[in-house]
């Protein structure tokens, strides 16, 4: 296994690569269950996507899907047993992202859009206002702070409240943490770990990549 990855799936290009009834079957009964929840079939499909992704990671690092989820107090998700990678899971519309290797890791996408900066002003340092609004794209540099902070309360484990504590949103990037920012069409992608390889780049799932990968999950079911 490389020191870390970077998964990236494109439901767009995707969707019709789904087949419900053949992929159905294939999630434990959690996951049904779960996925039934979701009134919207993007939500749904985004929910479908993540976990296949999680499986697939399980299949090529055990050889199964028979291994264990533990859920963190505050709902990270986690492999249980010796040998298994770290991950983390994140997505925003038309994207979904798995960040795994060997340390801990977390990573946060948004798709980059136009919004009331001002409805977040709360949770901004007054150096970050400022960095938004000298810049000439105010909409990416938000987007950029925003992910930053996402992927470091992710790596974290106690997810965005810890900003509630005005000393972590000051701090927070000088903890030692290592952050990689990519640019994906109109999206934005972040990790953060303690180290992250030079070599790191997005692996975009081409169709027929998908193809593969839905093969592999119907040889085995949960």
């Amino acid at each position: 296994m490389k020191q870390m990855e970077l998964w990236v799936v494109n439901i767009r290009d995707i969707g019709s690569e789904v087949c419900w009834g053949d992929l159905m079957p294939i999630l434990s009964d959690r996951d049904y269950a779960r996925i039934l929840n979701y009134r919207q079939s993007s939500d749904k499909l985004r929910f479908l996507v993540g976990r296949i992704l999680i499986r697939t990671l399980a299949i090529k690092t055990a050889g199964t899907v028979k291994v264990s989820l533990g859920i963190m107090a505050e709902g990270k998700p986690y492999f249980v047993g010796k040998d298994m990678p770290f991950f983390n899971l994140s997505h925003s519309e038309d994207f979904v992202v798995l960040a795994f290797g060997k340390v801990p890791v977390g990573v946060d996408v948004e798709h980059i859009r136009s919004i009331e900066i001002a409805d977040y002003e709360s949770w901004l340092t007054k150096k970050e206002r400022e960095e938004i609004t000298d810049g000439s794209n105010p909409f990416t540099t938000f987007f950029r702070i925003w992910t930053m902070r996402e992927a470091f309360a992710k790596l974290d484990g106690r997810g965005i409240g810890i900003y509630d504590d005005v000393r972590v949103r000051q701090t927070y990037k000088s903890t030692g943490a290592q952050f990689r920012v990519f640019f994906e069409k109109d999206y934005i992608l972040t990790v953060c770990a303690s180290q992250i390889p030079h070599q790191l780049a997005p692996k975009i799932f081409t169709p027929s990549q998908w193809r593969e990968i839905l093969i592999l999950n119907q040889l085995f079911k949960s």
